[in-house]
């Protein structure tokens, strides 16, 4: 049932895409502004230039899970699947009680990012070494630990010695570094 005089989506519809950007926007309070934006920021490269300490291995964390947890569903009319009853009554709760959803994946990402597709590039060893472990702390050994991240001189010795190349975002493969 659509709302009288709207061409607008069904309410259950509607009602489900708004907790569902609630659910997703207090998975990342401890954000300023400026980062959420850069976080919510889910298509294509983005640059992050700022000065030391102001929240870059932060922000590149919490995009990268953001990305492989949620995908583009933050702000998005998309939807992975039909929405029932029983998904905005779990929402709904999950929203109230701030409790995580089983399988939130499932129930509220558009085209997540595996995550050994991602390549995330730094300029130190010691932030790609940070970035790393807080990717394994944030989203668990299994999914953090399969982020590719280095620096950009680390792109050019691979593959580095014990490095599992099956874990490269596919296009790195294609290319040539000198």
């Amino acid at each position: 049932m659509t709302r009288k005089g709207t061409n607008s989506m069904p309410d259950l519809t509607s009602d489900y895409l708004a907790l569902r950007d609630q659910y997703i926007e207090a998975r990342f309070t401890k954000l300023n502004p400026m980062q959420r934006q850069a976080v919510f920021t889910t298509e294509g490269p983005l640059l992050i230039l700022a000065g030391a300490g102001s929240g870059k291995t932060t922000v590149l964390v919490n995009r990268i899970a953001n990305i492989i947890r949620f995908g583009s569903a933050h702000g998005s009319k998309e939807l992975a699947r039909p929405v029932t009853e029983q998904d905005l009554n779990d929402l709904r709760t999950a929203v109230a009680t701030g409790r995580d959803l089983p399988r939130e994946t499932a129930y509220l990402a558009v085209r997540p990012a595996r995550p050994w597709n991602v390549l995330a590039i730094t300029f130190t060893n010691k932030a790609a070494g940070e970035l790393k472990e807080r990717l394994r702390t944030m989203l668990g050994e299994t999914l953090g630990g399969d982020v590719f991240a280095s620096t950009f001189h680390g792109l050019r010795t691979f593959p580095a010695p014990g490095c599992r190349a099956h874990r490269l975002p596919q296009k790195l493969h294609h290319l040539r570094f000198r």
